[in-house]
C-alpha cells in the first residue's frame, strides 16, 4: 500500500493551524471580555487604562491650578517684626502665606486675596485691611495671636495649640477648628477657651447669650458637605457628644466614593484609609482594594481583600478583588479558587465568569 506522505503532512499542518487558530480565537474572546488589548495582564484592564489616563489629565489640571495659585501668592518665610503688604508691586492683591515666624509681631496692610499662617510660634499677626476671600487659615501654630480688625466670614485653624483669635465683627464670623488645644476667642471683653475635641467643630457667636458657642461640624448625610442648617431634612442630629467614629468614617467613605467616581484613585484611597482608621469595614476595604488595582498595586489590593474576607467571609467582592489581584501577579493557581468562590456567591455576575475563563486560559498555557 502506497502512502501519500504529502497529503498526510498537509492534513497534519491543517490540524495544527486549526488548533492554533482556535487558541487565538479563545484568547481573543477572553481578552475582549475583559477589555484587554495587549494580551492577558489582569488589572489594569483597558477600561482602567482609560480611567488612569483621565486621572493623569485631572492631575495635570490640578498641577496647573496650583501653579496659577502660586503665581497669585506672596510667600513670606521666617519674617522679622514689621509690616507686610498684601499687594504686589503693581498694587494687585495677592494671597499671603506666612510661615516659620518666631517671636515676632507682624502687621498686614493693603487688600489681600487670602491669608495663610503656618508653622509659626510666639507670634502676633494683626490684619488691618480687607481680605477678598474673607478667609484666614491657621495651621500647626503655637502661641499665635490673630487680631482681625475687619469683618471676616471664616477662620479655619487646625493642629495648633494655645492660639488666640481676636475678632471685631463676631456675628459675621464662623471659626472651624480641629486638633487644637486651648483655643481662645476674644470679642470685646469676652474671652472663651475651647479645649481639644475628637471631631471637627465650628464656633459661632450667639447674640442672645453674648458668647461663643461650639458644636460639631454637621454634614449632609448624602452629599457630605458641611452645613450649619439644623433644620434641613436629612441632616444628622447634632448631639452633645458629637458624631460617632462610625459616622465620621461613613463621611470619609462617601468622600472616597466621590473621588473614585472622578477617577482620582489616589485621593479615594486616602479617604478610605481615613475611614478605616476610625472604623473597620469590609466594604471600605474592598473599595480601597479596587483603588490599588486601578493604580497597579496588586499586592496591596490582595492584602485589603484578605482583611475584608476576615471581617465578612460572605463578601463576594472581596473574593473577586483578591482573585484579580492574584491574577495580576500571575498567580493563576491561587486566583482560580478565589474567583470560583466569588462566582459561587454571585452566580449571575458575567464579569466574574469572564475572569474565570481568562484564568483558565492562562492555566492551560502554563507549562
Amino acid at each position: 500500500m502506497n502512502t501519500d506522505y504529502n497529503k498526510w503532512d498537509k492534513l497534519a499542518r491543517d490540524e495544527v493551524e486549526k488548533a492554533d487558530q482556535e487558541e487565538k480565537d479563545e484568547k481573543k474572546i477572553s481578552d475582549n471580555a475583559l477589555g484587554l488589548s495587549d494580551g492577558p495582564k489582569g488589572p489594569p484592564t483597558e477600561k482602567a487604562e482609560k480611567e488612569r489616563q483621565e486621572q493623569e489629565k485631572q492631575n495635570a489640571a490640578r498641577t496647573d491650578i496650583i501653579k496659577k495659585m502660586e503665581q497669585t501668592e506672596i510667600k513670606i518665610v521666617n519674617p522679622e517684626t514689621g509690616v507686610i503688604n498684601g499687594t504686589d508691586e503693581n498694587n494687585l492683591p495677592k494671597a499671603l502665606r506666612i510661615s516659620d515666624a518666631t517671636d515676632v509681631q507682624l502687621t498686614i496692610k493693603g487688600k489681600s486675596l487670602k491669608i495663610f499662617v503656618e508653622n509659626c510660634t510666639n507670634t502676633t499677626v494683626t490684619i488691618e485691611d480687607h481680605i477678598f476671600s474673607s478667609c484666614v487659615e491657621v495651621n500647626k501654630c503655637t502661641n499665635v495671636t490673630l487680631d482681625v480688625h475687619q469683618a471676616i466670614a471664616t477662620i479655619q485653624i487646625d493642629g495648633s495649640e494655645n492660639c488666640t483669635l481676636q475678632i471685631k465683627e463676631e456675628e459675621m464670623c464662623t471659626v472651624y477648628y480641629d486638633n487644637c488645644d486651648n483655643l481662645t476667642l476674644l470679642s470685646g471683653s469676652e474671652s472663651q477657651v475651647f479645649p481639644r475635641q475628637k471631631w471637627q467643630c465650628l464656633i459661632q457667636w450667639n447674640r442672645e447669650e453674648g458668647s461663643w458657642l461650639s458644636k460639631p461640624v454637621q454634614r449632609d448625610a448624602e452629599k457630605n458637605f458641611v452645613s450649619n442648617d439644623d433644620k434641613k431634612p436629612g441632616l444628622e442630629e447634632i448631639r452633645e457628644d458629637g458624631p460617632s467614629e462610625e459616622e465620621q468614617a461613613l463621611a470619609f467613605k462617601e468622600q472616597g466614593n466621590n473621588a473614585f467616581r472622578s477617577n482620582d484613585f489616589t485621593q479615594a484611597a486616602a479617604y478610605y484609609t481615613q475611614a478605616l482608621a476610625l472604623h473597620q469595614s469590609d466594604v471600605v476595604l474592598c473599595n480601597r482594594s479596587l483603588c490599588w488595582l486601578k493604580m497597579g498595586q496588586p499586592e496591596r489590593a490582595s492584602e485589603d481583600a484578605a482583611e475584608a474576607i476576615k471581617l465578612n467571609p460572605e463578601n463576594k467582592k472581596a473574593y473577586f478583588r483578591q482573585g484579580m489581584a492574584a491574577y495580576a501577579m500571575k498567580k493563576f493557581k491561587e486566583a482560580m479558587p478565589l474567583l470560583t468562590k466569588a462566582e459561587e456567591l454571585d452566580p449571575k455576575n458575567t464579569q466574574i465568569k469572564d475572569s474565570i475563563k481568562m484564568c483558565q486560559f492562562n492555566l492551560h498555557k502554563a507549562p
